[in-house]
């Protein structure tokens, strides 16, 4: 006859650093006591909000092309060159960042 373990797996699970609490107390131990890794988190998450302003912005350079077709504005030309240069700076700060320069 099979007998219920259950209790066993459970004791195990309290006890064991893999699956029980424990385990995200020793990851974060871990990663306080690596310095390198929280650098390296740091940079890919600046990195990727970088990214991401780079896509907002390309968003709000698609809707004032439309709008420059549309309306002779001067206004929105100036607004868009300085989108446009705001994407090609962060652009160029993301491939320095990847460089690793």
């Amino acid at each position: 006859m099979v007998r219920d373990r259950l209790p066993e797996l459970r004791a195990y699970q309290n006890n064991s650093t893999t699956f029980g609490k424990g385990f995200l107390q020793d990851v974060h131990i871990q990663m306080s006591q690596n310095k390198k890794l929280r650098e390296v988190l740091d940079e890919v998450e600046e990195v990727r909000s970088l990214i991401q302003l780079v896509a907002e912005n390309i968003t709000i350079v698609k809707d004032l092309y439309n709008n420059v077709l549309s309306y002779t504005n001067k206004d929105l030309k100036k607004e868009l060159d300085s989108r446009t240069y705001a994407i090609s700076q962060t652009s160029f700060r993301i491939q320095r960042k990847l460089r690793g320069r």
